[in-house]
This record gives structure tokens, C-alpha cells and sequence, in this order.
């Protein structure tokens, strides 16, 4: 998801969950996952279901990013073009199409300044 995320047109990167001093702190590469948050979710009727059947039965995954964004663009169409984009990635390398993505702006940058 990381690498999908910073091929994404208005993206700057990839921020920390948590705000320093009441600013985003953009993440290296490998820190990736500090402002990436995934869960596996499954309803209770589904599991119940799935132990009958022996399978496991309407799973998703839940995909928190926390994301920079360039200042001057709708972040509405950023946010669109991420969700879009880390949906196939994952359905591309796990095959689970269902893959729910939301995107946390933490902050703009604005021109080459720190993000605000």
C-alpha cells in the first residue's frame, strides 16, 4: 500500500498517525506502517456462517492511511485517486475485493515548505 500511495499524483507522503507539536511528520520508506493502520474485519453472523460451512465467509480488509497532500489540488480527488489505486493493489496481490481504504489528511504542503 505504501509504494501505491507514492505514485499517487498530489500525494507528498505518507505522515505519522500521531502529530508532532500540531504538525504531520512525513515518514521515511521504512516507516511506512507508523501511518499505515490494516485490520482484517469480519461481522459475528458471517463468522457463524463460515464455522458451519468450514470457511471463513465475508471478510474485508480496513485500510487506514494518513496522508500529505499538495496544497492547490482537491483533496477530494487525491483521496479518490488513493483509494482507488491501494483497492486494486490489494486485490491484485491477495485477491480480497473487498477492501475498504480510508484516507486521513494530516496535513498541505504548501511549494517546497514543511507540510502544515
Amino acid at each position: 500500500a505504501g509504494r501505491t500511495v507514492g505514485e499517487c499524483p498530489g500525494v507528498v507522503g505518507i505522515a505519522d498517525k500521531h502529530l508532532r507539536f500540531g504538525a504531520p511528520d512525513l515518514l521515511p520508506a521504512d516507516q511506512y506502517m507508523r501511518g499505515i493502520d490494516v485490520r482484517i474485519v469480519s461481522d459475528r453472523l458471517s463468522e457463524r456462517i463460515g464455522e458451519r460451512l468450514g470457511k471463513v465467509v465475508n471478510e474485508r480488509i480496513e485500510i487506514d492511511l494518513y496522508l500529505v497532500v499538495e496544497y492547490g489540488l482537491r483533496i477530494a480527488d487525491v483521496a479518490h485517486t488513493v483509494i482507488e489505486r491501494v483497492k486494486e493493489a490489494v486485490d491484485a496481490m491477495l485477491g480480497m475485493p473487498r477492501v475498504q481504504v480510508n484516507v486521513i489528511v494530516q496535513g498541505l504542503r504548501v511549494g517546497e515548505q514543511s507540510p502544515i
